[in-house]
């Protein structure tokens, strides 16, 4: 068993004893009528908040430390305690309608050069009686870092719009090139260097439109699959494309290389493993310990019996290889099954 004995000094001043009083009086009813609803809109209250609270007549009854120091810069009266919540310049629109319909609110008001969070909750002491906390809180510095960081990520998207207008540039000069030439080898190199700046440039271009810096692997896949539809799909020819599992999110710097990759093995499906024929494009994403795996596989006619990664010399082979061991510190098999060819890429998650 556990007693609690509350005892006055002397020294303390009947005002200020008066003060704890309301202060505690007033805490106990809210935390014996707050409802889940109202908790949930609650707000962390720091030793640095002011804290004022009034009652239903507009008149304030409590003021802590912090209240009355913000006292000159919100036109309060010095008193404070004892004056009308109207008596300052404090921009509350909606005092009588939180305190008749006894609704939580909040606003971030400008004074002078300070950004003040004002949240106000009501309480109520009775049948007949209502107070309200108003809580006082100085988010100038955070406003100031917000804006800041809405800046900065202003400018990055900035810049990633502008490369992909740029990587476009360049694809288009590669497009005349390749219009320009009569030889089909020619042709073919020049479309297979514009779906790799592409397949950069639509990395860019996603982030360019998102305020964060990372893009979801299913964005990329999509997208490649529409730009390699229009480029390299005869309008005869049915080929589906799937995505199976979580749509995890990388970095823009890793998504750069995962987006190479896919476009190499995209464009190789198509070409020698689809051959022209209908089929079906995967790739399943999943999640293994320190790694992203990535599955791509197809219905196509599969690899040759003797085949192998490290002694193939195709250039988009080397470029996967080459990005998924060096740049993406993974690994990579391929093989054939019973449907066409299995492509795993392990590669590590970003830190």
């Amino acid at each position: 068993m556990g007693g609690i004995a509350f005892t006055v000094s002397p020294s303390i001043k009947k005002n200020q004893y008066e003060q704890e009083y309301i202060l505690s009086d007033t805490m106990q009813r809210l935390m014996l009528t707050a409802t889940d609803e109202q908790i949930q809109s609650y707000e962390p209250i720091s030793y640095f908040d002011g804290l004022i609270i009034f009652d239903d007549s507009h008149r304030i009854l409590y003021g802590n430390e912090s209240a009355i120091q913000l006292v000159d810069l919100l036109g309060f009266d010095r008193r404070l305690v004892g004056s009308s919540i109207y008596s300052s310049t404090l921009k509350i629109s909606a005092i009588q309608q939180v305190l008749d319909d006894r609704t939580i609110y909040t606003s971030e008001e400008i004074y002078q050069d300070m950004v003040i969070r004002q949240h106000m909750i009501p309480i109520a002491m009775g049948r007949n009686e209502t107070r309200c906390f108003l809580v006082l809180h100085d988010c100038t510095r955070e406003s100031k870092q917000q804006q800041e960081l809405l800046v900065k990520n202003s400018i990055i998207k900035e810049v990633h719009h502008r490369v992909k207008n740029n990587l476009q540039t360049v694809a288009g000069l590669l497009r005349m090139e390749a219009r320009r030439s009569s030889l089909p080898e020619v042709k073919q190199a020049l479309q297979e260097g514009i779906n790799r700046i592409e397949s950069m440039a639509l990395v860019h271009d996603i982030v360019s439109h998102y305020d964060e810096d990372y893009i979801g692997i299913r964005s990329i896949y999509d997208e490649l699959c529409r730009l390699l539809r229009m480029s390299m799909i005869r309008q005869d020819q049915e080929v589906t494309f799937t995505y199976s599992g979580e749509d995890i999110l990388i970095s823009s710097h890793m998504a750069s290389y995962v987006s190479l990759i896919t476009n190499e093995l995209i464009t190789n499906s198509l070409e020698h493993g689809l051959d022209g024929k209908a089929g079906e494009i995967r790739l399943a994403v999943s999640e293994l310990e320190e790694y992203i795996v990535l599955d791509f596989s197809d219905t196509g006619k599969g690899l040759p019996q003797d085949f192998s990664i490290n002694s193939n010399k195709r250039l988009g082979l080397t470029i996967i290889n080459n990005l998924v061991t060096h740049e993406l510190k993974g690994r990579l098999s391929v093989k054939n099954t019973d449907a066409g060819v299995l492509v795993t890429i392990h590669m590590k998650k970003e830190k």
